[in-house]
């Protein structure tokens, strides 16, 4: 160690007092938040951090400047010039963001806050107060020293030990601690240096939400109306398929003199912004979401909520989930919109984030054609972006539907059920708050008989998002088949009616609910409201609803239509059948309508488990 850096280190472990969070601890948070999914930069801004932060902790704040990051950093040359070039102001504005994006998803409960002050580059670390442990992000210190004193203040013995010794073993001992946490499940993604987390997800749309204007006076009613916005962040962080930024960034967004250009500095897409009021005695939040950079109005919408039937806090949060579910659903305005959000990204990031929504077109019609673009695009974009949770629970149900949609039956090593459990698994380590993960998770139980761990995921996922009416349709659909038909059908009338662009397959619980209560024809028109006109077990369906209506020329041309696509069905009926969970009276019921539209159903599957022979 040369003089220099030994005189440094030795004075920053002598000094004392000057800052209360351990070195060690901001080491910790550190990779924490190089580790996380939700960090979502590129590989110099990780770089960017780790920089700036192992500067600090070395004492060496004072070389952190833009030239000086420009140079090591972002390999500029010696000439670079940073009045003529913005590059580490603009990319230090986009490192914020993201930092205000982590704290507020999966850092939420992260107890050391790093934190780049605005107009400086040398970051800043404060311990999360306890009380304040439910809040998106800890409140940023009032002010940074010129020259922080990086000295910290701890316990003597191991700890005060462990600061002095030298930072190369420091560094290593992190890393082998972190492994070893991640062997024993602990950490449940693997850890990455800057260099190889490079582009480890695809970016997505990104939303800032603005302070609402508050219509409500200086009243009660007015200090709880405040929150609106923070509840809307709260709720829009649930939807794994956005990138939410919150109070900071709304903040200088107002006072941007150029908000296109704010735009375009830190990648920001959209803008949420209203205000909320009481109007006739109901609560009234007016809601306007804008292309931040043409500010063409993209979606505007007023909700209202009697006053007198909740509390104002109750009805809050009632109406930033109704709009949460509207803009972020996977169906919703914000992928509506998505073609001109897409054109603004860089080629890798455009064609990962078009494979996402290829796989929600794919979903609300269930087309072969679309099948087949969104199981490859998918298998390409999870090998380029392997820690992109969503991208793999999205595989994962591509290798569901293959295994129940499009599969001729034959033997596959592995099988597409056993690489759709691999995928969601996967999916749900790399981000344990991500509601599709956890859909994913729950589908691939339940295809594999094992309703205990479904229900399990099911439950997991629900909780985590009560307004993923994607989710809800899903599971409702998997309640109500294993046998749980009022609740079920109720969770899927209330998908369909939150969020009426949601896919239409789930309206075929609702046509199996009057199906197994002899309701045949109301069931048939609402198969034909369904319209899968390209999917093979849709006729199949109207085949047994036929056939129970005693329609046997109708039923039987179904069938030969069903029987064209999937030859092999019925040899393996026994296994589709035991693996949707059905209940044995309902099955029974399907099983007749098939051999009434004259369907090849074997012998061996004539009776459900525990039922009488049928009386023909």
């Amino acid at each position: 160690m040369s003089k220099l850096g030994a005189s440094t280190h030795d004075h920053s472990c002598a000094a004392a007092g000057a800052s209360s969070v351990p070195e060690l601890a901001v080491n910790e948070a550190l990779v924490r938040i190089l580790a996380s999914s939700e960090f979502a930069v590129s590989a110099r801004n990780r770089a960017f951090l780790q920089f700036i932060v192992n500067e600090t902790l070395a004492g060496r704040s004072k070389r952190i400047k833009a030239y000086t990051v420009a140079v090591e950093v972002f390999g500029r040359g010696e000439n670079f010039d940073p009045q003529n070039d913005p590059v580490v102001r603009i990319e230090a504005g986009r490192l914020r963001r993201a930092l205000e994006h982590y704290y507020l998803s999966a850092g939420r409960d992260d107890e050391v806050v790093i934190h780049i002050p605005k107009g400086s580059y040398i970051p800043a670390f404060a311990l999360r107060p306890t009380e304040a442990a439910d809040q998106p992000a800890a409140p940023a210190p009032a002010s940074v020293p010129t020259e922080p004193d990086v000295a910290v203040s701890r316990p003597e013995g191991l700890r005060n030990w462990w600061r002095c010794a030298p930072r190369y073993f420091r560094v290593t001992a992190l890393v082998l601690v972190a492994a070893g946490l991640m062997g024993l499940g602990y950490i449940t993604h693997p850890l990455r240096t800057p260099g190889q987390v490079a582009d480890a997800i695809p970016l997505r749309p990104s939303i800032v939400v603005l302070p609402f204007s508050d219509l409500m006076g200086e009243t009660e009613q007015s200090l709880l109306s405040r929150g609106f916005a923070d509840e809307l962040i709260t709720q829009l962080t649930r939807f794994k398929e956005i990138i939410v930024y919150g109070r900071g960034t709304g903040a200088v967004m107002l006072n941007s003199d150029d908000p296109a250009q704010f735009s375009r500095e830190l990648g920001v897409a959209y803008s949420l912004e209203g205000s909320i009021g009481e109007s006739a005695g109901h609560l009234r939040a007016s809601v306007r979401l804008l292309n931040v950079r043409s500010n063409e109005i993209v979606w505007a919408e007023t909700f209202l909520r009697d006053l007198d039937a909740g509390n104002l806090l109750a009805l809050q949060q009632q109406i930033a989930g109704d709009v949460a579910t509207r803009i972020a659903q996977p169906y919703g305005i914000v992928a509506q919109a998505s073609d001109r959000q897409a054109a603004s990204m860089q080629p890798d990031d455009m064609a990962a984030y078009r494979c996402g929504l290829q796989f929600y077109a794919y979903r609300a019609e269930l087309r072969p054609d679309a099948y087949a673009r969104a199981k490859s695009c998918l298998e390409v974009t999870t090998e380029l972006y392997p820690a992109y949770a969503t991208g793999w629970a999205m595989l994962a149900y591509i290798y569901i539907d293959e295994d129940r949609f499009w599969s001729d039956g034959e033997a596959q090593t592995p099988a597409p059920l056993d690489r759709a459990l691999d995928a969601a698994k996967r999916a749900v380590a790399l981000d344990p708050n991500d509601v599709r993960a956890w859909q994913a998770l729950m589908m691939a139980h339940f295809f594999h008989s094992d309703v205990a761990k479904g229900v399990y995921a099911g439950e997991r996922g629900l909780a985590i998002n009560p307004n993923d009416t994607e989710f809800l349709g899903e599971f409702g659909m998997r309640l109500a088949m294993m046998g749980e038909w009022e609740r079920g059908t109720s969770m899927v009338r209330e998908a369909l009616a939150r969020d009426p662009a949601n896919s239409p397959f789930y309206r075929s619980v609702l046509a199996w609910d009057l199906f197994r209560v002899g309701k045949y024809e109301e069931a048939l028109e609402e198969v034909h409201r369904i319209g899968m006109i390209k999917l093979p077990l849709y006729y199949a369906v109207r085949a047994a609803i036929l056939g129970q209506l005693g329609r046997t020329e109708e039923a039987a041309e179904d069938g030969r239509r069903f029987l064209k696509e999937m030859p092999g069905f019925f040899d393996r009926l026994e296994t589709e059948l035991s693996k949707r969970n059905m209940q044995p009276e309902f099955r029974q019921k399907i099983i007749e309508g098939l051999r009434k539209a004259g369907l090849p159903v074997p012998e061996t599957v004539t009776r459900a488990p525990g039922m009488a022979p049928v009386m023909e």
